[in-house]
């Protein structure tokens, strides 16, 4: 187990040896710079067991988008890696709501151990697989709990659109952020939803510090879920916004915004190592902002 300075360091020290320019980094690795573009062309995978750079395993599948990046450098997405490790207290607890194949769950249970709790909720069924082999994995006498449904504002049942296990990370029942996908290949599939607030009561939680919240286009839809949590516990909020591709959405990136504001929550953004309020938009780039109570 390492704790999270320690890991924050790793972390720093691999990104600042990352060179801006993709034709460095494919002269100094050309294997694994090269090899899942190659993948993708061929239609090919392969499962694959990492080191990440927080002492643990990672089981994926290459050329997946998180699998690529654990396998070129050992991390996915600096910046949620780094916010998720600066917010996380000692025991504290975690909740994961689009938890994919885990890696940020396997981070966070990582550096917890004993005392923490994780909590993850992923819809899918063939990236929950994946999701409770690194929750097993990473564990590290934490508390973890895989939750296979969709988190949303009531119980029902929606339509998911499956891309396939290599683009599993943009499965949604809402609108794709990728327009480049071949919505030939969709397969639909259908999950029973949950609301958070009625997760964390069934667990008898005592308290939460940061939901990373990364839900291809629901975010909305999961907050109205978790109303209850937002005002007894203002726990620290990573969520992962965006409107490009995505057309006529009342309840995107915006309402989002506007939605925690009326919890008195302020978006703040990562800028180098300072976190940073940010002012209102009108659209949204894919970004990912941290909301955290106003004082």
């Amino acid at each position: 187990m390492m704790d999270a300075n320690t890991v924050q360091t790793n972390l720093d020290n691999i990104r600042k040896n990352l060179d801006a320019s993709p034709l460095l980094r494919t002269l100094r690795n050309p294997v694994k710079m090269i090899t899942p573009i190659i993948m993708r062309r061929l239609s090919s995978k392969k499962e694959v067991v990492l080191d990440l750079v927080s002492g643990g395993k990672f089981h994926g599948i290459l050329p997946e988008a998180v699998t690529t990046m654990v396998w070129r450098h050992g991390y996915f997405d600096y910046k949620t890696s780094k916010n998720i490790l600066s917010h996380l207290p000692e025991n504290g607890v975690f909740i994961d709501i689009g938890a994919h194949f885990g890696y940020f769950s396997s981070l966070a249970a990582n550096v917890l151990g004993k005392g923490g709790t994780v909590v993850s909720i992923e819809a899918m069924p063939t990236t929950f697989k994946y999701l409770q082999k690194n929750l097993k994995e990473n564990a590290n006498g934490a508390n973890v709990h895989a939750i296979n449904k969709a988190a949303y504002n009531k119980e029902t049942t929606l339509t998911f659109s499956d891309y396939g296990v290599v683009f599993s990370s943009l499965n949604s029942a809402f609108g794709i952020r990728n327009n480049k996908i071949d919505q030939t290949k969709v397969v639909d599939v259908n999950v029973s939803t949950v609301l958070v607030d009625n997760v964390i009561n069934e667990l008898s939680l005592k308290r939460i510090d940061v939901i990373k919240i990364d839900a291809e286009s629901s975010e909305y839809y999961v907050l109205e879920g978790m109303k209850n949590i937002l005002k007894k516990f203002s726990p620290v909020l990573i969520i992962e916004l965006g409107d490009d591709g995505i057309e006529g959405d009342e309840k995107g990136s915006k309402a989002v915004v506007n939605l925690l504001k009326s919890f008195n929550y302020e978006a703040y953004e990562l800028q180098g190592d300072t976190l940073v309020n940010v002012s209102d938009r009108d659209k949204y780039h894919y970004c990912n902002l941290v909301f955290k109570k106003s004082k």
